[in-house]
């Protein structure tokens, strides 16, 4: 089944090569796909119980820690990644707070009668196999979890391989993006 519009969203921080695959993988089941920018300085609300686990990973996973890269960059990152797409109108990028606090806000800019959520579908890291899982109950609604045809490489991977001086994390980014995270990356002391 072909949709009219999906969305997605992460920390994306940066964009990489495997995340522009995802994003054209998603596209094989809609027509138009709404990639969200999770902006990490979300207010953090009330957290029931059952959302206490996947809330903390995401603190940890949102803390400047791994998140090294501002949401102005990392939309801009993304945007670059995806500029054939966006050219295309096939991809809007766009920032959003963190769905887990901002459940109404979520549903209302996207509407479960016009939008389908998607992830890839990775079970690689216990991350994403608790997001996948627990994201539905959050927004009440289906996830659509589409199977990645390209190797992930998480963004700690890529933080490590540029620590340990490897050449090998510049095949990791998109080359329409190269030039503006080479910038950002030495500005941030990474290079």
């Amino acid at each position: 089944m072909i949709f009219n519009h999906g969305v997605t969203f992460g920390r994306f921080s940066p964009f990489k090569k495997g995340h522009v695959n995802g994003i054209n993988d998603m596209l094989g089941f809609c027509k138009k796909l709404t990639v969200g920018i999770i902006d990490s300085d979300t207010p953090k609300t009330h957290v029931p119980d059952w959302l206490k686990e996947f809330s903390d990973m995401a603190d940890y996973k949102n803390s400047n820690t791994h998140t090294v890269f501002s949401l102005e960059e990392r939309i801009e990152l993304a945007q670059l990644s995806l500029q054939d797409f966006i050219r295309k109108g096939k991809v809007e990028v766009t920032p959003i707070s963190r769905p887990e606090y901002s459940v109404d806000e979520f549903n209302r800019r996207f509407s479960p009668e016009k939008y389908i959520v998607m992830f890839s579908g990775v079970d690689d890291n216990d991350f994403d196999i608790l997001r996948n899982k627990i994201m539905g109950r959050i927004l009440g609604r289906t996830i659509k979890l589409i199977k990645p045809t390209d190797e992930v490489i998480h963004n700690t991977d890529l933080l490590s391989a540029i620590k340990r001086g490897e050449k090998t994390w510049k095949e990791i980014i998109p080359k329409s993006a190269y030039g503006k995270f080479t910038v950002y990356a030495q500005q941030k002391g990474l290079l």
